[in-house]
C-alpha cells in the first residue's frame, strides 16, 4: 500500500508542477541590407571607383580646341551627376566614354600643336636660309 502511495504521490507532483519555462532570447533587428544582384552581363561598380577626369577634360580646353575641351567638361559633369544620383553603372559608362574622349583630344591637339611648332621652325630655317643665300 505504501508504494502505491508514493507512486500516487510522485504522479500528483509530476501533474501539479510547472513546465520548464524556456526563454527565447529575440534578436534585435538588423538593419536592412541591400544587395545588387547582377543582371545579364552587368557589372557592379564600386562608387569609389568612378573616375570623372574633370582636372584631364579642363586641360584639353588648352591642348586641343575649344570645343573638345569644353565636351569633355560636360561628360565628367555628367559622370560627376550620375555618381551623386547613385546611378552608377551610368556613372561608368560615362566615365569610360570621358576617358577615351580626354585621350582622343589630348592626342589630336599634341599633334595639331606639333604640327604648328614644327611648321614655324621649318618656316624660320627656310627664311634664315634664304636670307643668307641672299647675303652672300
Amino acid at each position: 500500500n505504501s508504494s502505491f502511495q508514493q507512486t500516487m504521490e510522485k504522479s500528483e507532483e509530476a501533474t501539479n508542477s510547472q513546465p520548464p519555462v524556456y526563454v527565447v532570447q529575440q534578436q534585435q533587428p538588423q538593419p536592412q541590407q541591400t544587395y545588387a544582384v547582377p543582371y545579364q552581363n552587368q557589372v557592379i561598380v564600386a562608387p569609389g571607383k568612378i573616375r570623372d577626369y574633370l582636372p584631364w577634360s579642363i586641360l584639353n580646353i588648352f591642348v586641343s580646341f575649344l570645343l573638345a575641351g569644353l565636351i569633355a567638361i560636360f561628360l565628367s559633369i555628367t559622370v560627376r551627376r550620375y555618381a551623386r544620383e547613385n546611378n552608377f553603372i551610368k556613372a561608368k559608362k560615362f566615365s569610360s566614354i570621358t576617358l577615351v574622349f580626354n585621350l582622343l583630344a589630348s592626342l589630336i591637339g599634341l599633334g595639331i600643336w606639333a604640327y604648328v611648332i614644327f611648321s614655324i621652325v621649318s618656316t624660320a630655317l627656310a627664311v634664315s636660309r634664304a636670307v643668307n643665300s641672299n647675303s652672300g
